[in-house]
């Protein structure tokens, strides 16, 4: 009889949308999806120093870090993964890019391991020592925790000189690692005004896109109760007010949060400039005149070789 493989990882699904020794395909996907990653990454991260190969590596860690899944077990939804068949030719390539030998049959044991290190470390508030490839993979399987999963539990079984070692992946590890929206950025008043281009008006993702003068774009939010103000305002002359957050390097708004939105006239666009008028200095530059007399004395403008009294005469007399 064929031997059962060796297991090095397992994982245990729980929550109210799993029963016992099933799992829906849709969850099964994302969670051996992303478990792949979180080690393939690990191993990557673990040949991916500054002065190592990195080719050969990825094709190592390919070869010999993609996990079988063999037998999903009762208890709640438990899936036992197994290590690939060695590819010993991969051996040297393998110390080649490691400081320190590493038996290529131990890889993908050793990057589980990790795995499993890393999200004990998450709930500890240890972060900054995990990888962010593992992390990335971390943030995708959280999504399943809020669709009828409640926890997922990494366990490396207890074998030949090594225990049992495992860690539990749960809202409380998915809070420590999810992005959050930059609340803690100061948000300031905006006024903008462009053409409203387009909107999306799924209730789940209300947004829309204005074109402002030097070809910038900005992407605005708003609530349901403004719906309609933007669809009449589309592809108009608009005036958006609300907040937003304002991009230290740019020194333009990102994240607008919408509260009005109003069409304008497209005669009156930038109309407020008009009152505020040019200065002497603006005008001179505007005009390429020199500013290097005193306008107010006639002298300092008109040369002393011309009668000033003559030129005046003629003024008038063609005026008549």
């Amino acid at each position: 009889m064929r031997r059962r493989p060796r297991t090095i990882l397992r994982l245990r699904v729980a929550g109210p949308g799993i029963r016992p020794g099933r799992i829906p395909i849709p969850d099964l996907l994302v969670i051996c999806g992303e478990a792949q990653s979180a080690v393939t990454r690990q191993a990557e991260a673990m040949l991916g120093g500054k002065s190592l190969r990195t080719g050969p590596a990825r094709e190592t860690v390919r070869a010999e870090c993609t996990l079988d899944l063999f037998a999903i077990g009762k208890g709640s939804a438990t899936m036992s993964f197994a290590q690939p068949e060695s590819n010993q030719t991969l051996q040297q390539e393998l110390n080649d890019v490691l400081q320190e030998p590493l038996d290529i049959q131990r890889l993908s044991e050793v990057a589980v391991r990790e795995v499993v290190q890393s999200i004990q470390e998450i709930k500890k508030g240890d972060i900054a020592s995990v990888a962010p490839g593992v992390i990335r993979s971390l943030q995708g399987m959280g999504a399943l925790l809020s669709n009828g999963v409640t926890s997922i539990e990494w366990i490396m079984p207890r074998a030949a000189g090594r225990k049992r070692t495992s860690a539990v992946f749960d809202r409380m590890v998915y809070e420590r690692i999810v992005p959050h929206p930059k609340e803690t950025e100061q948000r300031k008043p905006i006024q903008l005004d462009g053409i409203l281009e387009m909107a999306d008006f799924k209730e789940s993702d209300l947004k829309c896109s204005m074109h402002m003068a030097g070809g910038y774009r900005a992407t605005c939010s708003f609530d349901a109760a403004r719906a309609d103000d933007v669809y009449a305002a589309l592809r108009h002359l608009a005036r958006i007010t609300g907040t937003a957050v304002i991009n230290r390097t740019t020194k333009r708004p990102e994240d607008v949060r919408l509260t009005s939105v109003i069409v304008l006239d497209p005669f009156l666009a930038n109309a407020d400039a008009f009152f505020k008028g040019l200065n002497l200095e603006q005008l001179a530059r505007a005009q390429g005149v020199d500013r290097d007399h005193n306008i107010d004395s006639p002298r300092d403008v008109w040369p002393e070789n011309d009668d000033i009294d003559a030129f005046l005469a003629d003024i008038y007399s063609r005026r008549a």
